[in-house]
Parts: C-alpha cells; structure tokens; sequence
C-alpha cells in the first residue's frame, strides 16, 4: 500500500518547491499515503500486537509496540493542527521517535545482541519512549494554548500555572528521551568493544 503512494511523487517533484501546490501535495500524500497503510496493518496484525505475554518476555516486541504507540500518539497530533503553532513539532517529534526507536533495536540487533542481559537495554527503552511521549504530548499542550512554533519566547506569553506546568514537562520529557537515547548508545559501544574489539 505504501508503494502505491510514492508513484505520485514524480508528479509533485517537477512542480517548483517553493509553490502552494508542492507543499501541499505532499502533505496529502502524508495524510493519504501513510497513515491508511499503517492503519491498515494494525488491524491485520491486531492479534499479535495484543500479545500481552510477548510484551512481557521480548524486549524486541515491547519496543515494536512502544514504536507502534509513538506513531499513532504522532498520527492522532496529527490530525489536530489547525495552524503553525506548536502541535506541529509535536506530531513529528512523536513520528521520529517512532522511527528512531525502531531503528535503535535495529541496531542493537545488529551489533549487540549476543550478550544475554538485555535489562539495560529494556531501562534504555522505557525512558526513551516515556521521554518522547512527555516532550511531544507538552509541545501538543502548548499548541491548544496558542503557542505558535517558530518563535521567541518573548513572543509567547507565559501567565499561568497551565502554561507553567507544560514548558517546565517539555524540557523533562526532551532530557529524558536524550538520556534514554544516550545511554542505548554507550551500551551498544560497551558490548561491541566486550564481545568484538577485545577478543
């Protein structure tokens, strides 16, 4: 399904990129291409991502399903913009994470999986995605209160305890997704160096 969309692309590339009709005909391909597809596979798939037992015993499956989490979180945002202010970032940041957490067990598969204690990497995973949530739920917050992207936070006005609270969680959630990202990554670089440079 996937596949069908990108036939259009040729179409929208010769159009000149700074008109209209580029940026918004790849935001449709976005909305139509993308999200039906991915739809599409969880309810064919639904079965096996409700397998509450993977969940417990694959770090593998828990961090497909965290993916899973982050793209819908990114796709329900989404479909919330009404306009350039915050709840734009938040979509996409959830997107991203979605798809670098994704390729982080991608690579830890790759290159590490040999060592038999993976609870680190599980810690790895949990504050990664509970980092990005918190950062791209706080940046959607924002949005709803007005906050436009793009700007100085002079330019934004922050009088109370509401707005407060979400641009003190926005940081947190931001660190957190860094320290989760991090740490994956100096665990990946310890078991190469144990398991690969050292024998």
């Amino acid at each position: 399904m996937l596949s069908v969309a990108l036939v259009f692309v040729p179409l929208i590339i010769i159009k000149s990129a700074d008109t209209d009709i580029y940026r918004n005909s790849f935001t449709m391909l976005m909305q139509w291409g993308i999200a039906p597809a991915y739809l599409y596979f969880l309810i064919k798939e639904r079965r096996k991502i409700l397998d509450f037992n993977s969940f417990k015993k694959d770090y593998r499956f828990k961090a497909f399903i965290y993916s899973l989490l982050l793209m819908l979180i990114g796709f329900l945002y989404g479909s919330l913009i009404r306009g350039p202010d915050l709840r734009v970032p938040a979509h996409y940041h959830a997107v991203i994470g979605s798809v670098t957490l994704a390729f982080m067990i991608i690579a830890y598969e790759i290159l590490a999986s040999n060592n038999k204690d993976n609870k680190w990497i599980i810690r790895c995973i949990h504050v990664f995605t509970y980092g990005q949530v918190l950062f791209s739920t706080a940046l959607f917050v924002a949005g709803v209160y007005g906050f436009e992207r793009k700007t100085y936070a002079s330019e934004n006005i922050v009088n109370t305890w509401a707005h407060h609270i979400v641009f003190f969680l926005m940081p947190v959630g931001g660190l957190m997704a860094f320290v989760g990202g991090a740490f994956f990554a100096i665990s990946i670089y310890k078991k190469l160096r144990t398991h690969c440079w050292d024998s």
